[in-house]
């Protein structure tokens, strides 16, 4: 229903691992407001944008950094007022959008084995065989992708 607040919680577990093996999650949503971006993609958008700033334009970054303090933090629980403070935060950044288009990002796949992790030999060879279903999977959708190292170790 509109307006309704849901709660979400979610325990990730590792089976049969350390609780560190979980490096990363992500969980992601949509809005039905397409002309409103949701605020996990503007803030990896200025991630990229932190870095190639700090790698090609160190002078910008003081100008990045007004612009995110420009962000009206306050009005968080008026939904309306905070989306508004994300897009002109966006619309402050955009100067930088042509230059960022004249560059070629180029991302290189790695896979790890460990064979020697807490797996049984079974689990090892089925998680082997995952990796590389996943690779092949991914290459024949992506034909440009180049998996750049997998490794395996004992």
């Amino acid at each position: 229903m509109p307006q309704q607040e849901i709660t979400v919680a979610v325990r990730l577990v590792s089976p049969n691992h350390d609780e560190g093996a979980l490096v990363k999650s992500l969980c992601v949503y949509q809005s039905n407001n397409n002309d409103v971006p949701e605020p996990g993609f503007i803030a990896d958008e200025l991630a990229i944008l932190q870095h190639y700033l700090t790698s090609f334009e160190r002078e910008s970054l003081p100008a990045m950094s007004t612009a995110i303090a420009q962000i009206d933090w306050s009005s968080l629980p008026d939904k309306a007022i905070f989306e508004r403070s994300l897009i002109q935060l966006r619309s402050r950044v955009q100067v930088y959008s042509q230059e960022l288009k004249q560059r070629n990002i180029y991302l290189l796949g790695h896979a790890h084995l460990d064979l020697a992790w807490l797996w049984s030999i079974d689990e090892t060879w089925e998680v082997a065989q995952r990796t590389f279903t996943s690779v092949l999977q991914l290459q024949q959708e992506y034909p440009n992708l180049t998996l750049l190292d997998l490794c395996l170790h004992r």
